[in-house]
């Protein structure tokens, strides 16, 4: 269930975290305005690929409120792209360090986090389970030099952390209440 591993990410783990040397990570799901990242740093979290694979015994339950599940359970695995941007100035005292920081940081509220854990869908409801998250994990780390308009250099980091999530669905459990 995609739209609960997002949610998760971004509500129970990311938003909201504190990195030594910025402001609160701003996590979001919707794609990026990059003119804003200049106040604060901001956690994209996209979904890069997924593979599924099914058990379908038993196969086809009907729900007390008549609805037909599929039965059995899904094993997906998930690769999220956490795309982490932010924008300093050239002479802030702390700029070769802060952004590494952010990364160390990010990185280890992944590698922290309660697993297993069973979440709900926000939308249908339905319980899954995580039983995985950043058992694999790559990054991408890039810097680029831009001048602003009053002449000023402005360092504009960018991280791609790729997160591997490994999830399952029960379809005999039902949804939350």
């Amino acid at each position: 269930m995609l739209t609960a591993v997002q949610w998760y990410l971004k509500t129970e783990l990311l938003d909201g975290l504190q990195s030594p040397m910025f402001d609160p990570l701003e996590a979001l799901i919707q794609p990026p305005v990059l003119a804003d990242v200049a106040d604060h740093p901001y956690a994209y979290i996209w979904a890069g690929r997924g593979s599924e694979r099914r058990q379908t015994a038993p196969r086809a339950i009907r729900q007390p409120s008549g609805a037909i599940n599929p039965g059995g359970y899904q094993k997906m695995t998930w690769t999220i792209s956490v795309r982490l941007y932010t924008v300093m100035s050239q002479d802030d005292p702390n700029i070769e360090l802060a952004f590494p920081a952010l990364i160390d940081t990010v990185v280890k509220e992944l590698n922290v986090t309660q697993i297993p854990i069973v979440i709900t869908d926000p939308v249908t409801g339905q319980l899954t389970q995580i039983l995985t998250i950043a058992e694999t994990l790559n990054s991408d780390y890039a810097t680029a030099v831009t001048t602003s308009a009053e002449g000023q250099g402005i360092i504009r980091f960018a991280c791609d952390l790729s997160v591997e999530v490994q999830e399952k669905v029960s379809w005999t459990e039902g949804v939350a209440s």
